[in-house]
């Protein structure tokens, strides 16, 4: 289901190259003697100072040697010139005529600077700041040409959207990458924090496990001897389930235990996930477990947890026996053939702590929708970084 995860790359070696000035940011205006590391940061700096202007320019000179822009409206004055470093990529700037002798007002659709790389700062400062935002394209034509005297175009956003997303997230190869260098700082500087990455024979990912040890010290301490389980599909490129088990407090206050993402949900994947969650919190004493009725679950449950108290979720069985049975009658019958102590709390063996169905652990799942389209790197610091949110 997962692609194969690539080996770690090796630490790149740059060589210190002697400048004579030192390098300024795209969004500084632009003056002679300024140094930019590459063309394309010059390239980046005049594209955004075309758009704070409403200006655009064309490319007289482009070579190895020589950088020469114009203004777009013929006869203009307007014009930025800059020469490249030997030995280096770096480009100085020797000439600028930073006044519009033109008298052009118009926008024209379509802005020739407004290029994916130019866009990419402004709508990234909004992705950040907010991984559940959903940036629709119309939004970003009305914030840019609402911030800057230009028109652009609904496909120059989406170019620069999805651009913007690669520069914020990374590849989704480079998420699995860095994916052993992550959980191992993870644990480093969290104590107690358990992570397993399971591969198979030719290193393709499989599965991974996270439990951050303040989650399992508070659910053993502080919280009910209660876990929910549920599952939820990743909507990226690759496609799986991530698993999940949450606890709760004497105040209902919902926390999560631990999660893992692998391929589907089966009994081998849930017996696994399942394992390393007994290792994490041990046997309790009268825990009790809610989940839907998957055999997958059913079976796993019973080989790892055997002593627990094991309850089905109530909104599941009630839209299952709707869905399966309607209104006949042999719904009667049905319902008895399930052991009634799993759904009715009257006959449940353990404390149920009134709770009767998995809404807590389909809460959590509801609240990651947008992380589980991220890198998976991303979508394990989500919660990592959720858990950190709750403690303060």
């Amino acid at each position: 289901m997962f692609h194969g995860m690539p080996h770690l790359p090796s630490c790149p070696v740059n060589a210190d190259v002697n400048i004579p000035c030192q390098r300024v940011d795209i969004s500084e205006e632009i003056k002679v003697l300024d140094i930019f590391d590459d063309k394309e940061l010059l390239k980046l700096a005049i594209g955004r100072q075309c758009m704070e202007q409403g200006k655009q320019y064309k490319t007289t000179r482009s070579n190895k040697g020589r950088f020469e822009v114009v203004c777009l409206v013929k006869n203009c004055s307007r014009m930025v010139r800059a020469r490249g470093i030997q030995s280096t990529t770096a480009f100085q700037v020797t000439k600028v005529v930073d006044q519009h002798t033109c008298c052009a007002t118009n926008l024209e659709s379509n802005h020739r600077q407004s290029k994916k790389k130019v866009l990419d700062h402004f709508i990234a400062e909004v992705l950040a700041g907010d991984y559940n935002r959903v940036y629709q394209g119309n939004e970003i034509v009305r914030d840019i040409n609402s911030k800057f005297p230009i028109n652009i175009s609904y496909q120059q956003t989406w170019c620069a959207k999805q651009y913007a997303l690669l520069m914020l997230r990374g590849t989704k190869e480079d998420s699995f990458t860095k994916l052993l260098v992550y959980l191992h700082n993870l644990v480093k500087h969290n104590l107690e924090t358990v992570t397993q990455i399971r591969v198979v024979d030719d290193d393709r990912f499989e599965f991974v496990f996270i439990a951050l040890g303040c989650s399992v010290r508070a659910s053993i301490k502080y919280c009910r001897p209660t876990l929910i389980y549920d599952g939820g599909h990743l909507k990226g490129e690759f496609k799986g389930t991530m698993l999940l088990v949450v606890t709760m407090d004497g105040q209902n206050q919902i926390m999560t235990v631990a999660y893992a993402i692998c391929k589907s949900e089966c009994t081998e994947t849930w017996s696994w996930f399942l394992r390393k969650l007994r290792e994490c919190i041990g046997n309790l004493e009268d825990l009790t477990i809610i989940s839907d009725r998957a055999p997958s679950i059913a079976t796993s449950n019973a080989n790892i947890f055997p002593h627990a108290y094991h309850g089905i979720c109530g909104i599941h069985s009630y839209f299952n026996i709707s869905a399966k049975f309607g209104s006949s009658d042999t719904m009667h019958e049905y319902l008895q053939n399930i052991n009634p102590e799993r759904w009715a709390r009257a006959h449940f063996p353990g404390n149920q702590y009134f709770l009767m169905t998995s809404n807590s652990a389909e809460s959590i799942n509801s609240m990651s929708q947008f992380a589980r389209k991220m890198p998976i790197l991303m979508l394990i610091e989500y919660f990592r970084a959720t858990m950190e949110f709750s403690e303060t």
